[in-house]
């Protein structure tokens, strides 16, 4: 949609757009929502290559990771495998490794998210 004002003299054109909100996360909400499976089970090298790089908290602990509670307001939850409507049952981090899993009758979708 264009619009067109101003004073005499001074032409002013605006440009109105409607752009879609994207997250790096959205390409493991693709990847999780997309492999039909009740369970998934991903790397951090795996994870690292669809989000376009973990950031370093993601290696540093548990808290990066955790879904529940407070932690839902976490971009990486509601844009990635909350919004696929997966959870984490485990977390392995000497190897590295988590599995996610199918939230029984969710949405798919994160409150707030």
């Amino acid at each position: 949609m264009r619009l067109r004002a101003g004073l005499p003299g001074w032409p002013v054109v605006c440009t109105l757009a409607i752009v879609a909100r994207v997250s790096k996360y959205d390409a493991l909400r693709d990847y999780l929502a997309g492999s039909g499976r009740r369970e998934v089970e991903l790397t951090y090298a795996d994870i690292d290559r669809l989000v376009g790089g973990l950031p370093p908290g993601a290696r540093d602990g548990l808290a990066w990771w955790s879904d529940d509670g407070v932690a839902v307001r976490h971009v990486q939850v509601r844009h990635g495998w909350g919004a696929a409507g997966y959870q984490i049952i485990n977390i392995d981090l000497e190897a590295e490794l988590v599995t996610f899993a199918r939230q029984p009758g969710g949405s798919g979708r994160v409150p707030g998210g």
